[in-house]
């Protein structure tokens, strides 16, 4: 039986076009729902229909497509999206495959991707193989997502129902990236004047994550980004020692629609901790994980990378590295005085459990990783046909 690949909302930019244009090419059907104008834009490979009814009438709607085009597995990026879940819902009814792509854990040269059958995940069971390691840059992503949400906008009046799963608008955030490259450079002297502050001081980093992020929105007990840094200012504040420093940094692909320096600074003041709590926008991360004598995280997959450099973590949320022996065990009181290094076998154990599981080499963030991504995804979804 031929195997008939429907594609639902992906990560902006080229990835769901080229990975569906590899997959027809190892003999595969291909098609695709848009829900909005940005949807429509990264596709332009054929095969697409828009879906322009409700998020009440979408179940109905994927069952009958599915039915009528003989679905065999579909393809998506997100699994807590509001409309990706009618999909698991099919998936646990054993109607069709599922695999769902994420952010990668093992960062930065890899890429998540897990596969579900009958509701439950399946290990990929890719052969073990070489980490290939390639450039990233963060400017394609914000490229690729601004043009992304401009044709959400432009396209608006031929998708009039689409609702984004994204807590602001895309006017909002599209206004707020303007604003962001209008004032780079003082956000690159604003950060570069607190990390010379931080020279020759202990500190610990907190690195922020987005409010539209699905693991905030469904893996963790907060309402927001900022609910987590109000508990994390109000135990800082109560049991760091007062040499100790708190450096909280922006996520790179936030554009900042809510002013988190400004919240900052009035957090740490009220507190009476405002000499010692920095924040930086623009920062290399690498060298704030070398230097910092921790790392507090929700649940970001920076984790990951602070363990891999033997750095004590604090996870405040659910996290699929939440692991004794890998993170620390204890509160948050006694993690800024006595902070829990990772076991170094654990976190190899941890590592090879991934990448047999759910971790494949690849990344969105470069030509280089994009090309990796989709040749390793091509051999893991449409298995004994590699490209």
């Amino acid at each position: 039986m031929q195997r008939h690949f429907l594609f639902l909302q992906g990560l902006p930019g080229p990835f769901f076009r080229q990975l569906a244009t590899e997959l027809r090419n190892v003999g595969a059907r291909v098609s695709r729902v848009n829900f909005n104008g940005g949807d429509w834009f990264d596709w332009r490979v054929g095969g697409g229909v828009s879906f322009k009814g409700t998020l009440d009438g979408w179940p109905a709607y994927l069952e009958s497509y599915v039915s009528q085009n003989a679905i065999t597995d579909i393809v998506l990026f997100g699994e807590f999206r509001p409309v990706h879940r009618a999909a698991f819902a099919l998936n646990t009814r054993s109607i069709v495959g599922l695999y769902i792509f994420e952010e990668g854990f093992l960062r930065p040269y890899h890429t998540t991707l897990e596969h579900f059958k009958d509701g439950t995940m399946q290990p990929l069971g890719l052969p073990s193989q070489n980490v290939t390691e390639f450039a990233g840059h963060f400017r394609n992503r914000v490229i690729e997502s601004c043009l992304y949400w401009l044709a959400v906008m432009l396209a608006h009046g031929f998708y009039p129902q689409y609702r984004s799963h994204r807590p602001d608008s895309a006017v909002q955030e599209f206004r707020a990236w303007l604003l962001r490259r209008w004032r780079r450079r003082r956000e690159s002297y604003q950060s570069e004047r607190a990390l010379a502050a931080l020279q020759g001081r202990s500190f610990f980093l907190f690195p922020l994550q987005l409010d539209g992020d699905a693991q905030i929105r469904d893996r963790s007990p907060f309402s927001s980004v900022g609910d987590a840094l109000d508990q994390v200012l109000d135990n800082f504040s109560n049991y760091a020692p007062a040499h100790i420093c708190l450096l909280v940094k922006r996520h790179p692909l936030d554009p900042s629609v809510a002013d988190r320096r400004n919240a900052i600074a009035k957090g740490a003041k009220l507190r009476g901790i405002a000499g010692r709590v920095l924040f930086v926008e623009r920062a290399d991360l690498d060298p704030l994980l070398r230097d910092c004598a921790g790392v507090v995280t929700i649940n970001s997959t920076v984790g990951p990378l602070a363990l891999q450099q033997g750095k004590p973590v604090f996870v405040l949320a659910d996290a699929v590295y939440r692991r004794p022996e890998l993170v620390h065990q204890g509160a948050l009181d006694d993690f800024w005085t006595e902070p829990q290094r990772p076991n170094k076998e654990t976190y190899a154990a941890f590592v090879a459990e991934m990448q047999a599981s759910s971790q494949i080499n690849g990344g969105f963030h470069s030509a280089e990783g994009l090309a990796l991504l989709i040749r390793h995804s091509v051999v893991a979804i449409h298995a004994g046909k590699a490209p």
